[in-house]
């Protein structure tokens, strides 16, 4: 499929668009979704290396090679003879593993070392990977490295409820055996141990299924917002999207940003703000106040998902990636819409605000208006302080570290759009950010230290003028004169 595109990578896998079929379901899972899901697997069991998990296309391979040698050095390579825990996925398809045409059902085989035993998981009542996985326990048995052979047991687990999911079954599994060796070989939260057979009878249901299906996407989302973190992303929810670049001509590209007509609308006035001329903005401002490090400008997109993520494993991955411990100052965009689908705010009730993160006074701040329909801003802000507060520095100036998480301060701001229009709380946000990148790059070094600078940036916000959004307005336009050499009306026409 030549026009298969690469749509987002994680820790050195890729995902293409093909891939994403499978999420908005039904559909088979490929080889890439479950070897990205087990990238992410490793990166959770980080300093426990005693887990190998084998990517489909090589287990494949493992159970075909006709001649010892080819599956010695991969065994070998790995260091099998070490790992306490091997994991094998198991598919029925043994001539496309390029992920585009899966097979028709996965299992797990799993090698524990601890009892000498490989153990089969398979979620079809047919039983019809029983003979692949024998296959791969006769060509991998005897490189383990025990004095004696080890046993084979086929576990008994609850059916799949389609034909497709056999794929969420590993995954699923997968994550409960890694958990279950991590704390320790534990039943449960009890201090009891069990073999990991009887952690999965425990843990995997066929509830696990619609489970799992979310737990994929929330990591295609994190995949996709990491590699691109300037564009919205689609929620794989089988809903169309609304607004996206793929159905607008493209009339500004800079630096990987991208604005169509229905951003540059915003020009005219009056007009909600897109995700992308926020984001487009934020790289002006960087440009302009040349922060470097220290001040971090987060995307709609991510701060979004952030607030609505209820896999704190996932919102790790992402803050790490971000690395928000390193950064003195972290803005967080915050609206009233929530919905990761739509690209344009065009409800009325879309509202915007600023929270903050400032480090050197060990607070989050929100600024919002002072207006009656922005109370679900500081609802959100609250969520999304408690997703990330335990994730960003602890530090406090030059060499002083707190005991307790940042706490959040809500700041009232000036109400600019009263007596013009419903739609400039995106601009009133875009210029508070700015406001701060300005007195970050003008600040006295000591300020570093004291904790009163903080009322200074907070009392620049609170006594903007309402000119202020004809400023910004100006900013932008000047900005994509200059990159295109055609002002914003010649463009829309």
């Amino acid at each position: 499929m030549d026009d298969d595109k690469v749509v987002a990578m994680f820790r050195g896998k890729i995902l293409k668009e093909s891939d994403l079929k499978f999420l908005k379901g039904p559909a088979l899972i490929t080889d890439r979704l479950i070897e990205v899901y087990f990238a992410y697997l490793e990166n959770k069991c980080h300093g426990h290396s005693k887990i190998l998990l084998v990517e489909p296309k090589v287990a494949s391979g493992l159970s075909n090679y006709t001649e010892t040698v080819p599956v010695q050095e991969f065994l070998n390579g790995s260091g099998f003879r070490d790992k306490e825990l091997v994991l094998f996925p198991v598919e029925n398809n043994t001539t496309d593993h390029d992920g585009i045409e899966p097979g028709s059902h996965w299992s797990l085989l799993v090698y524990a070392r601890h009892v000498n035993l490989y153990y089969h998981f398979d979620s079809s009542s047919s039983r019809e990977n029983l003979n692949l996985a024998w296959k791969l326990y006769t060509s991998t048995k005897s490189f383990t490295g025990s004095d004696v052979e080890p046993g084979y047991k086929d576990v008994f687990m609850p059916g799949q409820t389609n034909k497709y999911a056999g794929g969420l079954y590993v995954t699923r599994t997968a994550y409960v055996i890694c958990v279950w060796y991590v704390s320790g070989r534990n039943c449960s939260h009890t201090s009891l141990q069990c073999d990991c057979a009887t952690a999965v009878v425990n843990h995997v249901h066929q509830s696990s299924e619609a489970d799992m299906r979310n737990s994929l996407l929330g990591l295609v989302n994190v995949a996709r917002l990491i590699s691109n973190p300037r564009e919205d992303i689609l929620a794989m929810t089988g809903e169309e999207r609304v607004g996206s670049t793929m159905e607008e001509e493209v009339l500004v590209l800079y630096k990987g940003h991208r604005l169509t007509k229905s951003d540059l609308e915003f020009l005219r006035g009056p007009c909600h703000v897109t995700d992308r001329l926020i984001n487009f903005y934020f790289l002006l401002l960087f440009e302009r106040f040349n922060f470097g490090y220290g001040v971090l400008l987060i995307s709609p997109s991510i701060s979004r998902w952030l607030t609505i993520s209820n896999d704190p494993d996932q919102v790790q991955e992402l803050v790490s990636h971000l690395d928000l411990p390193s950064r003195w100052f972290v803005l967080f965009p915050v609206n009233s819409d929530l919905a990761l689908h739509r690209v344009e705010r065009t409800r009325s009730l879309t509202r915007w605000s600023l929270l903050v993160h400032d480090a050197m006074t060990g607070l989050f701040l929100h600024f919002n208006e002072k207006r009656e329909d922005t109370a679900p801003n500081t609802v959100f802000a609250g969520v999304l302080y408690e997703k990330v507060k335990s994730l960003v520095s602890w530090n406090i100036g030059l060499g002083h570290t707190r005991r307790q998480p940042p706490k959040l301060r809500g700041v009232r701001t000036a109400e600019l759009d009263k007596g013009f229009n419903k739609y400039d709380s995106g601009v009133h946000m875009m210029a508070m950010a700015k406001i701060i990148c300005w007195w970050y790059v003008n600040r006295v070094e000591s300020s570093r230290r004291s904790s009163t600078e903080l009322q200074v940036y907070i009392n620049l916000i609170q006594g903007m003028e309402v000119s202020v959004e004809q400023d910004v307005r100006l900013e932008i336009k000047d900005a994509v004169m200059r990159i295109t050499g055609k002002t914003y009306k010649e463009l829309l026409k």
